[in-house]
């Protein structure tokens, strides 16, 4: 497992974390690969999608702890986690709808001050579905199994390092977009990538809270 030290170089603190997040995913290359594309049948499937995102931020938390389970731990996190999994995607299909319901109708109203609401309202949109990089990993290392807590953390953790979290975010929307728009980054076990990133990144996070 790769550690962020500071001390190993003069860059900032978010992408000492993103370059060992990517050493720890390098180092098990081919489980990633091999594991993403399970994760993208799991999603073809629909039905065991939710349940397989969980299952591989499951083996990517362990990872980052030291532990390497390999496609026993994703099948271990979806047996975990299947039931949670879904109340969380039906949590976000919820969510979507009321923002794109609102957001639709204040910019359909014209004047700039709906625009500017209907703008606001995508942009928390935007905030919320990156905190959901947080918040599962959270729920991976938290006592209480609940979402609630792990959302509650996530956004706390990420009001509290405000700037670090961001860098981190656009670190990790520089592998999720590409992902949406070729099948690439998945065959080359992306979804594993950023998996491993977010664990890597709330963990850092916990520690510095720690230090001070």
């Amino acid at each position: 497992m790769s550690s962020v030290d500071p001390s190993e170089s003069r860059l900032p603190s978010p992408l000492l974390l993103l370059r060992a997040g990517t050493r720890t995913w390098w180092d098990r290359w081919l489980q990633w690969v091999q594991l993403s594309l399970v994760w993208l049948l799991a999603w073809l499937l629909i039905i065991p999608g939710p349940p397989a995102t969980f299952g591989l931020f499951h083996v990517a938390n362990e990872l980052v702890a030291g532990r390497s389970l390999g496609f026993s731990g994703l099948v271990e996190g979806v047996r975990l986690y299947f039931v949670k999994s879904w109340l969380w995607m039906l949590m976000n299909i919820a969510v979507t709808i009321l923002l794109l319901v609102n957001a639709r109708f204040y910019i359909a109203l014209l004047p700039n001050w709906a625009i500017t609401i209907g703008l606001i309202i995508t942009s928390l949109g935007l905030i919320w579905f990156l905190l959901q990089l947080y918040a599962l990993p959270f729920l991976m290392i938290q006592e209480k199994k609940s979402l609630w807590h792990a959302w509650r953390n996530a956004a706390i953790t990420t009001l509290a390092s405000p700037g670090h979290m961001l860098t981190v975010w656009l670190g990790l929307v520089l592998i999720i977009v590409p992902s949406t728009i070729t099948m690439i980054p998945i065959i080359l076990g992306g979804p594993g990538l950023v998996a491993v990133i977010a664990c890597q990144a709330v963990r850092d996070r916990l520690q510095q809270f720690e230090q001070e």
